[in-house]
């Protein structure tokens, strides 16, 4: 594992990189528990263990982009499925504007958590806190954990997802950034969750 270090950005300004891990949310929990800060992130190129909404297995091969979020609210913030809608719609604009410059999509929300590209899945948003049975309602969680699943430079799938999974390589023929792209989703949650 490598850390790396950005200055002056909320979300993003440590990050935990891996080649291979069980799972970025498992990994991003233990070190909220050990008191990492808000904004930490836990990033790798491929998952044993991914997961989606009510633990459903995330393909996490090579190419896709796969990272967690570490999220201290400053303020009480909504729910965590209103939280993945806000969450959804940003992310959906990002890469929608990230593709422009070859072509134009528009992304589907399906649910809460998926985004689809020509109705297959492109992206996955998981928002995850702890809660006990002795909380209280109304009672504000010390940290979310934000979980993202983008599929970006895989030119193909397991034979049983390929009707249900894109690429945004599949789509455009094109190769992207994996860092560009969670840099520019990182910069722009840290300032929406900063009002």
């Amino acid at each position: 594992m490598r850390i790396i270090r950005i200055p002056d950005v909320r979300f993003g300004h440590t990050i935990y990189t891996n080649r291979a891990i069980d799972s970025t949310q498992t990994k991003a929990f233990e070190l909220a528990r050990q008191g990492a800060s808000d904004g930490v992130v836990v990033v790798t190129k491929t998952q044993s263990q991914g997961r989606g909404r009510e633990s459903k297995f995330w393909i996490s091969e090579k190419g896709g982009l796969y990272f967690s979020i570490i999220y201290r609210p400053k303020t009480k913030v909504p729910d965590p499925y209103a939280l993945t809608r806000i969450i959804g719609t940003s992310i959906k604009r990002i890469i929608e504007k990230h593709v422009s410059e070859f072509m134009y999509i528009n992304l589907q929300k399906r649910g809460t958590n998926d985004l689809l590209l020509n109705n297959r899945k492109l992206i996955g948003i998981l928002v995850e806190t702890e809660t006990y049975a002795s909380d209280q309602q109304n009672v504000q969680p010390d940290f979310y954990i934000i979980g993202i699943g983008v599929n970006v430079n895989q030119s193909h799938f397991p034979r049983h997802y390929e009707s249900d999974a894109t690429s945004l390589k599949i789509e455009t023929s094109k190769s992207f950034s994996r860092f560009s792209i969670m840099k520019e989703i990182c910069y722009a949650l840290g300032n929406l969750l900063s009002k």
